[in-house]
C-alpha cells in the first residue's frame, strides 16, 4: 500500500537526511588510518509511481518515475559538489524556501536536457 499524502513531505525529507548525515557524523572511524563513514544523499519532489512493483514472485515494494530518477542522480552530483546532501529546485520550492540550504548553481545530469537547480543543506544548523 502506498505511503499517505504528506503536504509537509520537502521539508520531513530534508530532516530526515540532516538526521542521517548528523549521524554518520557521530560514528567514529574504525580505526585511525580510515575515515569516518559518510553517506551522500540527493532529494527530490515530483510524481512517482509507488507501490509493489513486479510479478508474483520478485515482487519488490519501490518507487519509480523521473522524480526518482532525478533524486538518483543527485548522489552523483552530492559527490562531484563535495557535499553530502543535494537537493532538486523543486524540493527547495515545495518547503517554501524555507530550508537552511544554500545554492549549489545548477547543474545537467544524465537523462535530462535542461539544468536543474541544486541546493545543499547547510551542516551548521539544522533544516526547518
Amino acid at each position: 500500500m502506498a505511503p499517505n499524502d504528506e503536504p509537509d513531505h520537502a521539508s520531513c525529507a530534508c530532516r530526515a537526511a540532516a538526521a542521517i548525515r548528523n549521524a554518520m557524523h557521530a560514528i567514529p572511524p574504525l580505526a585511525p588510518q580510515h575515515d569516518a563513514v559518510r553517506v551522500r544523499i540527493g532529494i527530490n519532489s515530483g510524481t512517482a509511481l509507488v507501490g509493489n512493483i513486479g510479478s508474483a514472485e520478485p515482487l519488490s515494494y519501490t518507487a519509480i518515475g523521473d522524480a526518482v530518477n532525478l533524486a538518483s542522480r543527485l548522489v552523483g552530483v552530492a559527490k562531484d559538489k563535495g557535499v553530502e546532501i543535494v537537493l532538486s529546485g523543486e524540493t527547495w520550492e515545495r518547503a517554501d524556501r524555507r530550508l537552511d540550504a544554500r545554492s549549489l548553481g545548477e547543474t545537467v545530469v544524465r537523462g535530462k536536457s535542461q539544468p536543474v537547480p541544486i541546493f545543499t543543506l547547510d551542516r551548521k544548523s539544522p533544516p526547518i
